[in-house]
């Protein structure tokens, strides 16, 4: 079990970036369904790619096509890392200018049966993720598994720009992952 963040790799994401400057404005704001249910999520987008609101069976989304070249080296790296396994959910998740993430827990079975990794593709030093007691600067193509299930966390985005995340829950074929 991770204490609050472990730091799982590192990724090229060049070809990440050029695939979401082709996304619109309008693709963003579709799916508001995290942001209605779970009220910490108010300040951010999500665009679903492996999703299942109810978390019983990952059902890949109309925009996971789009990406699907890209999560090849992504898989390849959690595969590596943690085993065999598969993507559980995947969003891509964007945090507004000055927004903010309230302290919270993420809660269920999904959750302590995966690992929750994250990917930022658009960020900067100003963007304040903590988990627990520890604040990180997360860096473009870092892979980062935070401890989701039994630690506080929280993000800040102290600039005027926005920040991106690709977020994993990469559950490992076998049970028992902790």
């Amino acid at each position: 079990m991770i204490n609050n963040f472990h730091r799982v790799g590192e990724m090229d994401i060049t070809s990440w970036l050029a695939t979401l400057d082709t996304v619109t404005e309008m693709v963003w704001k579709e799916d508001y369904w995290r942001q209605e249910y779970f009220s910490v999520h108010q300040d951010t987008q999500t665009i679903p790619l492996v999703f299942d609101k109810y978390f019983v069976e990952p059902i890949k989304t109309k925009h996971y096509a789009k990406f699907m070249t890209d999560l090849m080296p992504l898989e390849s790296v959690l595969n590596t890392h943690y085993g065999n396994g598969f993507t559980a959910r995947l969003i891509l998740t964007k945090l507004k200018p000055n927004g903010v993430i309230p302290e919270h827990r993420d809660t269920g079975k999904c959750f302590q049966v995966s690992h929750r990794v994250h990917l930022p593709l658009i960020t900067n030093d100003q963007v304040l993720f903590t988990v627990g007691d520890e604040t990180i600067t997360m860096h473009p193509g870092e892979l980062w598994e935070i401890n989701n299930t039994q630690r506080l966390h929280s993000v800040i985005n102290k600039s005027d720009r926005e920040r991106v995340h690709l977020i994993i829950d990469w559950e490992p074929y076998n049970d028992d992952i902790f």
